[in-house]
């Protein structure tokens, strides 16, 4: 469950303390290595790589920088069967819990 900002009492005081905007999830070394790899190594249609890589997002994590829901709206060319691809891709690698959305 994330937060924007949280408040600590701290002996009687209050003190803000910013917490991140987005669940922390413990990452294991598989997942780390998948969400570095570049889009052109990964195992996808080469329409859907060259989508991404002219829209400058050349590793997953540029990727999954960005909410699911813009992702049609900003990559140019980006299509319905691209985004089922990609999340079958997340899916199959248990990687979806690093998705953004709204």
């Amino acid at each position: 469950m994330g937060a924007t900002i949280g408040e600590v009492g701290l002996r009687g005081s209050s003190v803000a303390v910013a917490l991140c905007s987005t669940p922390f999830f413990y990452m294991t070394d598989t997942q780390q290595k998948l969400l570095d790899q570049k889009i052109i190594d990964l195992p996808l249609e080469d329409s859907l790589k060259s989508v991404l890589i002219n829209s400058n997002i050349f590793i997953l994590r540029d990727l999954l920088d960005m909410d699911v829901a813009n992702w049609r709206k900003v990559i140019f060319r980006f299509n319905f069967h691209h985004q089922h691809e990609i999340l079958e891709y997340l899916e199959k690698n248990n990687l979806t819990e690093f998705l953004k959305e709204e």
